[in-house]
């Protein structure tokens, strides 16, 4: 216990260390905008939306397989953001691009490969928030290297970058693999 309460008053030391200087190394004037971005495979952050798909599903390390020969698996994916996401409502957590790429792993011929999400924006009973459906095949054959993707940005929304956190809901056929996903998103600082 002594060691644990040492080690949570050195992190508090240097917790508080590096507050004092972020604050004396923080420029005066305007601040600028800033964009954070994730590139992550989708195996981590995507689940079946009930059990039923869940069961469909088998996770790698770099995919998400649809191991159905007949079903489409309806997923979700919550995408990761950090701390400046939702920092100070509108100054910050503003998607400007998020792009999901998919391929089939086995040759279904042309049934049902298409990719259906919908990305689905903010927290929930959010008033603010938003949902966008996108659609693109046909979904390309393993091994090649081309895959199919689906992007949203502000010009799908007006003209207006979506509120972060972004989230998504995806339609994934038989035979097929959600491969990786890109989310960029800025913020001002105050």
């Amino acid at each position: 216990m002594r060691k644990f309460r040492s080690f949570l008053s050195s992190v508090a030391t240097g917790a508080l260390v590096v507050a004092i200087g972020c604050v004396a190394a923080a420029p005066v004037g305007a601040a600028t905008t800033q964009t954070h971005s994730v590139y992550q495979n989708s195996g981590a952050v995507c689940h079946g939306e009930d059990n039923v798909s869940d069961g469909m599903l088998i996770r790698t390390e770099q995919r998400l397989r649809n191991k159905s020969k007949r079903y489409t698996a309806y997923i979700i994916c919550n995408l990761p953001a950090d701390l400046w996401a939702d920092y100070d409502g509108a100054s910050s957590g503003q998607i400007t691009n998020v792009t999901v790429w998919a391929k089939r792993y086995v040759n279904m011929g042309t049934t049902n490969d298409t990719l259906t999400c919908t990305l689905v924006t903010s927290f929930a009973d959010d008033s603010a928030s938003e949902s966008k459906t996108k659609s693109g095949g046909p979904l390309p054959v393993a091994p090649t290297a081309s895959q199919t993707y689906l992007q949203w940005l502000p010009a799908d929304n007006s003209g207006v970058a979506f509120l972060e956190p972004a989230n998504l809901n995806c339609a994934l056929p038989p035979q097929a693999e959600l491969d990786d996903f890109y989310i960029e998103w800025q913020y001002t600082p105050s």
